[in-house]
C-alpha cells in the first residue's frame, strides 16, 4: 500500500475553508433543506473543478446569462423557474433557493444555460454576483417584477 503524501497544514486549512465556501454557496442557492452529505459531496464536485490547474482565466457565460435574464423578464411558463434560479444567485436566504428539481421543468437549452452559469460559479476563485458582470439593473427589473421590491426598498 503506498504511503500517503502529508498535506500542508496551510493547505489543509485553505481546502477545509474552500469546501466550507462552496457548501455554503450551495445552500444559498438550493436551500437548506439538503443533508450535509448531499452538500459535501455537491460542494466535493465543485471544488474538484478547482483542483484542475487553468491555463486561462474562466470567461463568464455572458450569452447564457444574457438569455436567462431575458426568459426571466418574459412572461413565459418558465419565467419564474428562471427568475428563482437568478434571484437565488443574488440572495437566497432572502429572496427563495432554487429547487434543483425545478430543472426538470426547463427546456433542455433553459437548463443548460443554467448549468453554464452554475459551472462558472463552481470554477471561480471567489464569490461572484450578476452585479459585477454587469446585469445589476436586470437583477432590480427582476426584484420588481417577481418579488414586488423595488430599488428603493433594495436600498
Amino acid at each position: 500500500m503506498p504511503t500517503p503524501i502529508p498535506i500542508d497544514p496551510a493547505e489543509r486549512a485553505e481546502r477545509a475553508e474552500a469546501e466550507d465556501a462552496a457548501r455554503e454557496l450551495l445552500r444559498d442557492l438550493i436551500g437548506a433543506d439538503y443533508s450535509d452529505t448531499t452538500l459535501r459531496v455537491c460542494a466535493d464536485h465543485l471544488l474538484s473543478f478547482r483542483r484542475h490547474p487553468k491555463t486561462q482565466a474562466e470567461q463568464p457565460p455572458t450569452a447564457a446569462l444574457d438569455r436567462l435574464f431575458a426568459i426571466a423578464k418574459s412572461d413565459t411558463g418558465q419565467s419564474a423557474r428562471v427568475a428563482n434560479f437568478l434571484l437565488a444567485w443574488w440572495n437566497g436566504a432572502d429572496l427563495g433557493h432554487f429547487p434543483i428539481a425545478d430543472l426538470f421543468g426547463l427546456d433542455r437549452a433553459i437548463a443548460d444555460d443554467i448549468t453554464a452559469a452554475v459551472r462558472f460559479l463552481g470554477r471561480h476563485p471567489g464569490a461572484v454576483y450578476a452585479d459585477s458582470l454587469g446585469y445589476r439593473g436586470d437583477v432590480m427589473d427582476l426584484l420588481a417584477r417577481w418579488r414586488g421590491i423595488t430599488v428603493e426598498d433594495a436600498a
